[in-house]
C-alpha cells in the first residue's frame, strides 16, 4: 500500500500583528547583530519587511497552519483516487485558539479518510508513504499536528525516521548520491522526464491565492502535485531507481 501524500500550508494566522513585528524584529537582528536599535526600526517601517517575515512562517513546523491535504492510497494491482481535504479559515484576523480549532477539524477529518481506506489497519501491513520532499516537510508537520490534536492512529502511522523503510521521499531517491546538490522541483522533473505538468501555481503562490478567495484553484493544485508525484514515482520504478 502506497500513500501518496502532499500538503499546502500558510502562514501563522494566529499571530497578532505585535508579535509579528517583534519576529521580524528578531529576524533581522539574528541576521544582522551589529545593528543598532534606530536601523532595525527603519527597516520594520519599510512598506513588506513584517508581512515578508510572517510569510516565512509557513514554512515553519510549530507555526505555520495546514490549509489543504492531498491523498490517494494505492494497492498493488489499483490506483487509488485523489482526494483534497481544506481547512476553512476565515481571511479576517483569528486567534491562535480558532485557528487550532480550524485546523485540528481538518486534521481530524484526515485521520477519517486514511482510516476509511485501511491506512490504520494491519490487514495490508504499515503503509508506504510517498512524498517529495516529505520527510523534510510534510511529515514533520502532520507529525506535529497529530500529537497536538492527540491523533493516536495518525501519529503512529506515519514516518518519524527520515530515513526509514516506511518513507519513500522521491526528491531524496532522485538526487541519489549527490548530497551536495540542490533538490530539483517535482515540476522541473516531471519535465525532464518528458510529462506534462499539471499544477497551474506553485507553493509560493498558495497565500496569495488563498487571501484572493481562490480555494478551487489552490485545490486544483492540490490533485495536480499527486498526478506529478504518480508520474515521477512510475517513471522510477520503470528505470530501476526505486521498486
Amino acid at each position: 500500500m502506497d500513500v501518496l501524500i502532499d500538503i499546502e500550508t500558510l502562514p501563522d494566522l494566529g499571530m497578532p500583528t505585535p508579535e509579528r513585528i517583534e519576529l521580524a524584529r528578531a529576524t533581522r537582528l539574528k541576521a544582522y547583530p551589529r545593528s543598532k536599535p534606530e536601523t532595525i526600526d527603519k527597516w520594520l517601517d519599510e512598506p513588506g519587511n513584517t508581512e515578508a517575515t510572517w510569510l516565512r512562517t509557513s514554512v515553519q513546523r510549530l507555526r505555520l497552519r495546514v490549509l489543504t491535504v492531498a491523498m490517494a492510497v494505492d494497492m498493488p494491482n489499483a490506483t487509488g483516487a485523489t482526494v483534497v481535504l481544506s481547512a476553512e479559515y476565515p481571511r479576517e484576523p483569528i486567534t491562535t485558539a480558532e485557528a487550532d480549532a480550524i485546523e485540528r477539524g481538518l486534521m481530524e477529518r484526515v485521520a477519517v479518510h486514511l482510516g476509511t481506506l485501511g491506512v490504520f489497519g494491519l490487514g495490508h501491513g504499515r503503509p508506504r508513504w510517498v512524498s517529495y520532499n516529505g520527510n523534510g516537510f510534510d511529515f514533520p508537520a502532520l507529525a506535529a499536528r497529530a500529537v497536538k490534536y492527540g491523533l493516536k492512529d495518525l501519529g503512529e502511522a506515519l514516518p518519524t525516521d527520515k530515513w526509514g523503510k516506511d518513507s519513500l521521499d522521491l526528491a531524496i531517491a532522485w538526487k541519489g548520491t549527490d548530497y551536495r546538490g540542490q533538490m530539483d522541483r517535482l515540476t522541473d522533473v516531471v519535465r525532464y522526464l518528458g510529462g506534462a505538468v499539471q499544477g497551474g501555481i506553485d507553493g509560493a503562490g498558495v497565500y496569495d491565492a488563498w487571501r484572493d478567495a481562490r480555494m478551487p484553484q489552490i485545490e486544483a493544485h492540490c490533485h495536480a502535485d499527486i498526478a506529478d508525484l504518480r508520474y515521477v514515482l512510475d517513471a522510477m520504478r520503470s528505470g530501476g531507481m526505486i521498486w
